[in-house]
């Protein structure tokens, strides 16, 4: 429906924290898919990426860079757009691509920063 409740948020933090691997690329295929339509294009890819690169503040890559690598090497077709299989089976047979999508969708600095936020002030 466009909003992630508390549930919603839960399950999620749980599965990128000790969900199996088709579990968490099944997830971030759905994060990807902004649209809805089963399918993620390249400016899907890039708006995703840009945004969670805004909220870790992790820009060791450009957005565009990363996106061009997965198409060049998963969109076998070369139709500009991945549908669930082809992206789960792409990150699965190119290791570099699922180490680039763990480390970019790593959100512990942002758990920490909240974490952090919460706790008490030291005094002196």
């Amino acid at each position: 429906d466009g909003y992630i409740d508390f549930v919603e948020y839960i399950a999620a933090v749980s599965l990128l924290l000790k969900g199996e691997i088709n579990q968490k690329l099944k997830w971030y295929f759905k994060l990807f898919d902004q649209d809805g339509n089963g399918k993620i294009d390249k400016d899907e890819l890039e708006t995703i990426f840009t945004a969670i690169q805004d909220i870790t503040r992790n820009r060791d890559i450009d957005p565009e860079e990363i996106v061009t690598l997965i198409y060049e090497r998963i969109d076998v077709k070369g139709e500009g757009e991945l549908t669930l299989e082809e992206f789960i089976d792409g990150a699965k047979e190119h290791p570099d691509i699922m180490d680039m999508l763990k480390n970019l969708m790593d959100l512990t600095p942002v758990l920490e920063i909240i974490v952090k936020g919460r706790q008490p002030a030291i005094q002196d």
